[in-house]
């Protein structure tokens, strides 16, 4: 079977990407959602792309993730790759 984790193009390009979203201003959102992830750059990405749907949207099965919810991937680096490689192509 093929994940969607097989294409994330890899470190240098998710920092790229995500700092596309630096510029957005901290908000209650992206820090309560860095506190969820652990992770400052997928925070301000979700934030930056989903807006005030963000904490609802993370909870929900998405079909990219093989129906896991994003929160689902936070402990897996695996799973963290595929929601990165979703969340780049979603921007598109």
């Amino acid at each position: 079977m093929i994940y969607l984790e097989q294409y994330y193009p890899g470190e240098e390009d998710w920092i790229l990407f995500s700092d596309l979203y630096r510029n957005i201003p901290d908000s209650a959102i992206a820090n309560k959602l860095e506190s969820i992830f652990k992770d400052r750059s997928v925070a301000i990405v979700i934030a930056g792309i989903l807006g005030n749907s963000s904490l609802e949207w993370i909870n929900k099965k998405i079909p990219a993730l093989d129906n896991l919810r994003p929160v689902d991937c936070v402990d897996d680096p695996k799973l963290q790759k595929r929601l990165r490689t979703m969340l780049m192509r979603m921007d598109l």
